[in-house]
């Protein structure tokens, strides 16, 4: 058991590390939804992307999530430091897993900011057409 203490004090300042930076990327997070609104606001005041704004909700959805993929991290550094194998082999899997689902989140985001901006660009052409 004394042998085996190092391993858990590395884990949970691992843990209490882990949480220290993610509450702060999830104010990060926060602030950068805050910022993509004023960039939005900046680009288009008037038209289609003038509507779109993320909502305070919304924001700290962000951040949640922010916060618990880095966090995530830390909980599999602690696993393994802790050598939970079992466990720190799972987590690994899922962590290995996360950039695709943001990479994904992000295409999917930008690509309907892209899609408002060119039927924002559509209906001006054709409405001047007329």
């Amino acid at each position: 058991m004394v042998n085996y203490l190092p391993n858990l004090l590395a884990a949970l300042a691992f843990l209490i590390g882990g949480w220290l930076i993610a509450k702060l990327v999830r104010n990060i997070a926060v602030r950068l939804a805050g910022g993509l609104n004023q960039l939005l606001e900046n680009i288009s005041p008037t038209g289609a992307l003038s509507t779109v704004r993320i909502s305070n909700k919304i924001a700290g959805l962000i951040g949640t999530a922010a916060f618990w993929l880095v966090f995530f991290v830390f909980i599999t550094a602690a696993s393994d430091d802790a050598e939970l194998t079992v466990f720190s082999n799972w987590l690994e899997n899922i962590v290995a897993y996360l950039p695709y689902l943001l990479g994904g989140g992000f295409l999917i985001f930008f690509g309907y900011l892209f899609s408002i901006a060119v039927r924002d660009v559509v209906t001006t052409t054709l409405s001047s057409l007329c």
